[in-house]
């Protein structure tokens, strides 16, 4: 192959080189990543061809036969200068864009925005400080599913698959934004590149950072720290939406109005590959807001959502647990009194996290009711009186009550 012909396929691979760079994002921080990443980038890719021109130089003009004498010499003062003067000034040049940069970065200060969030395993917790609005963000479709290898073909025709989730996070575009994380067991990691975010979630501990977005859009990140086996299944959306289309989410997340809430994000979902799934109303839910005690059937569809999203992880969707995990198929928790049941769920046990702040008492009833009645769990004839039943958040909302008032009575 010719030289010319060697050269041209060097900058062919530059060009498709390009699309695996740095994104420069959306926001001025990632514009200013980017540009600190493509000084140290250039200067890297000079100091590398000067020293390989050097070398090249020496292989070819001081090349010698066999049996040469080597040249005599001793070291050379200016020489030693010059190779430490000259790779402390490049540092010194990389440094200080860094270390301003990097003084930006943690300037989170007078937000506009302010929100918390909590990573565990496996999903995104998010609370806006400003507005007393909290949601958990799962994998959607389930991380059971994905785990267990139980996707539609629909599923894996889709390359987003395993980014969409059921709840994004929605910010307003031209806004100050502070996010606040942590985690609730291991280190995880809030990574978003187009907003120049990548955050490490440390247990017990609150770590700043914050975005300014400049334009609408769907922003796709993932936890970038190994934090166990449902690692790959945490993915992050962030929606950025126009002021007024966020103080209408604001509005409807507040008043519960779950179809209010899909129309805003639909409205900055609309290409192919930005098809962000939306959590729908819970039919229990409705029912109780109306007045009317939800049926079984409501708590048992409900109830369904709740348990792929939150348990099925551990005790599988069949119910049959794995590992530590017990099987929820006639165990006596299931098909006991339901009292320590519900109370296991508000405040958990051993491996099991407690749920009285993740879930509302309208989910906690709907799961409750639907692990009772699955899986033949409702015979009474095999378990006894307890198996089965119906239960409303009224009966969560008691139990909860109670163990409060036994835990100030004792304290």
């Amino acid at each position: 192959m010719s030289f010319g012909k060697l050269l041209l396929c060097l900058f062919f691979q530059s060009a498709f080189a390009l699309k695996y760079n740095m994104t420069p994002g959306v926001t001025p921080m990632s514009h200013q990543i980017y540009d600190l990443h493509m000084i140290i980038f250039y200067i890297c890719v000079f100091i590398g061809v000067s020293v390989f021109c050097v070398m090249m130089y020496t292989l070819i003009y001081h090349r010698r036969s066999v049996g040469a004498k080597a040249a005599q010499f001793h070291d050379n003062l200016w020489v030693e200068v010059l190779w430490t003067i000259i790779p402390f000034l490049i540092l010194v040049v990389m440094a200080i864009p860094t270390t301003i940069v990097m003084m930006r970065l943690n300037d989170a200060r007078d937000a506009d925005v302010n929100i918390k969030v909590i990573g565990m395993q496996w999903k995104w917790r998010y609370e806006y400080l400003d507005h007393n609005i909290a949601f958990d963000s799962n994998l959607a479709p389930s991380i059971a599913r994905a785990m267990n290898g139980q996707l539609t073909e629909a599923e894996k025709q889709d390359p987003n698959v395993l980014l969409q989730v059921d709840e994004p996070v929605v910010v307003p575009i031209h806004k100050k934004i502070r996010f606040l994380v942590t985690s609730t067991d291991v280190i995880h990691a809030w990574f978003v590149p187009e907003l120049g975010i990548n955050r490490d979630c440390n247990p017990g501990f609150i770590s700043e950072t914050w975005a300014y977005i400049e334009k609408p859009g769907i922003y796709r990140g993932q936890c970038s720290q190994l934090c166990g086996s449902g690692h790959a299944f945490m993915p992050i959306v962030v929606i950025a939406v126009t002021q007024e289309e966020y103080d209408a989410w604001v509005k409807d997340k507040q008043a519960g109005n779950a179809d209010g809430v899909n129309q805003t994000i639909k409205k900055i979902s609309m290409s192919p590959d930005q098809n962000t799934q939306t959590k729908q109303a819970d039919p229990a839910k409705a029912q109780e807001q109306t007045g009317e005690a939800p049926t079984k059937e409501a708590l048992m569809e409900q109830g369904a959502v709740v348990y792929e999203k939150q348990c099925a992880v551990c005790h599988q969707l069949s119910g049959q647990g794995q590992g530590i995990f017990p099987s929820l198929i006639g165990s006596k928790v299931a098909t006991g009194p339901v009292q320590p049941h519900i109370y296991q769920l508000l405040f958990g046990k051993n491996a099991m996290p407690a749920f009285k702040n993740i879930l509302s008492y309208e989910e906690i009833a709907a799961v409750i009711t639907y692990v009772r009645n699955m899986w033949g769990n409702d015979d009474q004839q095999k378990y006894g009186p307890d198996a089965g039943g119906v239960y409303t958040a009224k009966d969560v909302e008691a139990i909860y009550l109670k163990s409060k008032s036994n835990q100030d009575k004792g304290g």
